[in-house]
């Protein structure tokens, strides 16, 4: 059952349910800050070392440290820092870009007309798994963290493994798997409260 949630093999009753909750986490986690953060966009402060990130890493998320890589391969964004407009943490970036979605220097950026708002509610939940749980991403971690600093480096672990660890006392499967159960239906929540309430405001 750990497992099922990132397999797509799901098939008990509400497995769509949580597959929403856990596909919004990855892509504000994952997705968003991975296309992102040390861009043009959202470039990083001038003293991240991006040595703490391995070339293999950035490749997978069509990103790269190279100069080289970038000419040869125009799909790979290289990392990008200045000195002048920066921004520490992803979070802070993500404000940036709600305000200037709709600009015409971003309408074109496909990457940036995916990010959406999010419920105080959820980023709550995202600092949680960040703060608590030290993860990032239920199925996958991104390239960088949501709330935390990019000097932190990247995240080294999904939140499966985080709650594997918290729980590592436990030593049957049943009891883990039920705990990362519930864990999930408090996400699908605080996900869909979150939408309630808002719907409910406008």
């Amino acid at each position: 059952m750990i497992t099922d949630f990132c397999t797509g093999t799901t098939n008990f009753k509400g497995s769509d349910y949580f597959e929403d909750t856990i596909s919004k986490i990855d892509d504000s986690t994952g997705k968003w800050t991975s296309s992102l953060m040390c861009t043009d966009v959202c470039p990083c402060p001038m003293n991240t070392d991006f040595t703490k990130w391995t070339e293999s890493e950035l490749n997978s998320w069509n990103r790269t440290n190279s100069p080289v890589t970038a000419v040869l391969n125009s799909n790979y964004k290289i990392l990008n820092k200045t000195a002048s407009v920066n921004y520490a943490t992803f979070y802070d970036c993500y404000k940036y870009i709600l305000k200037q979605k709709d600009s015409k220097n971003y309408t074109n950026n496909a990457n940036v007309q995916k990010v959406e708002e999010l419920s105080d509610d959820f980023v709550n939940l995202l600092r949680i798994l960040e703060d608590e749980l030290n993860c990032n991403g239920i199925c996958e971690p991104g390239l960088f963290w949501f709330l935390k600093p990019v000097s932190d480096g990247p995240p080294d672990r999904n939140c499966i493994e985080g709650l594997r660890d918290m729980f590592k006392d436990n030593t049957t499967n049943i009891g883990i798997a039920l705990i990362i159960s519930c864990f999930f239906t408090f996400c699908a929540f605080i996900v869909q409260y979150g939408l309630w309430r808002k719907s409910k405001s406008d």
